[in-house]
């Protein structure tokens, strides 16, 4: 955790979710959670699915109930910005790939 704090959550050097994992190996449920909550917010989002669905470091945190609204949440982000991708192909706003 030392380590982490010199470094930012987001970007090239970013530690992303490591603290939320480390948190939930010690088995502090809620500190991984306040730190995934943080993480969210930042804009965090580089492969979520595989992190909060499969990772087995995060698994004692699949029960949680805010665990749970935070993948609900971003599902909601995500299909909220394909359709906005979709509405702006449709505009002709992109073009295609």
């Amino acid at each position: 955790m030392a380590s982490l704090r010199s470094l930012p959550r987001m970007g090239n050097n970013g530690f992303f979710i490591s603290d939320v994992q480390i948190y939930a190996l010690q088995g502090r449920k809620a500190e991984a959670l306040k730190a995934l909550r943080e993480a969210v917010d930042e804009g965090w989002r580089k492969l979520w699915p595989f992190w909060l669905k499969y990772d087995p470091i995060l698994e004692s945190l699949h029960d949680e109930p805010e665990y749970r609204a935070i993948i609900a949440e971003l599902e909601a982000d995500m299909a909220a910005q394909l359709e906005r991708i979709r509405e702006m192909q449709a505009a002709g706003e992109l073009e295609s790939i």
